[in-house]
């Protein structure tokens, strides 16, 4: 066996999902990826399910988190992100954002729920935040949606709503070259930051900055590590 093939061999037994599904398309021609968490509520038609909520039907906020985490495995070019590309494309507003559809005698949590403003554009932000890094740059239909975004940006680079806006936003355009139109974002995201700061928002924004290809040298971007190693349990663990 040569040292190409050695290689291979031990990332497939001690590689991270992702590093052996590539492993394993280049020894063994395989498409599908393994179980990973990333994907284990995808549904048929491509779409995510909703973690919060009681209903197997598809969700677009949880869509574009799936494509964001699939972006950050390196895993665009799986017949499941193809899907998920496939299922976010189709569920697009004519105005260019994406919104949660209701589904009766489902109770979403207020973070998904249809037709509030602040869930459209946390939503949209993240799901153009996840297309960019899948190489949807240059798509008109990925710039439509991130003009109606930016449509509702107040004065201190910030969104109506959750911070969630920001982080995808400030993740799409610093990806895209437009760094003037990263920084406010950036620097709102800095801003928002504080000492008791929840953990899962601190995880969200690293995501986005570095699937953004944010460099982890930026003020904001090494203020949300120093704060993720600041929370970390004496145990080693993460509330």
């Amino acid at each position: 066996m040569d040292k190409n093939s050695l290689a291979i061999e031990q990332i497939l037994a001690q590689g991270d999902p992702a590093l052996r599904w590539r492993a394993a398309r280049m020894m063994r021609g395989e498409s599908r990826l393994p179980q990973m968490e990333v994907i284990a509520r995808q549904n048929a038609d491509g779409g995510a399910r909703c973690p919060f909520a009681e209903t197997p039907v598809s969700s677009v906020g949880a869509t574009s988190r799936m494509l964001c985490a699939m972006a950050f495995w390196g895993v665009g070019d799986s017949e499941e992100c193809c899907r998920g590309v496939e299922f976010a494309w189709k569920h697009q507003q004519p105005d260019g954002r994406w919104t949660e559809a209701p589904v009766p005698g489902s109770s979403p949590p207020p973070w998904f729920m249809p037709g509030h403003l602040p869930v459209d554009l946390w939503v949209t932000a993240n799901m153009v935040a996840a297309l960019a890094a899948l190489g949807y740059c240059d798509d008109p239909r990925l710039r439509k949606a991130i003009e109606w975004v930016e449509r509702h940006v107040q004065p201190d680079g910030g969104f109506p709503g959750y911070i969630h806006t920001t982080f995808g936003m400030a993740s799409v355009h610093y990806r895209m070259g437009a760094m003037d139109r990263a920084e406010p974002h950036l620097r709102h995201a800095l801003a928002f930051l504080q000492p008791k700061s929840d953990i899962h928002d601190i995880n969200w924004g690293l995501l986005c900055f570095y699937i953004g290809t944010v460099p982890k040298e930026h003020p904001t971007v090494t203020a949300y590590l120093d704060r993720l190693v600041d929370t970390q349990g004496e145990d080693g663990l993460w509330p």
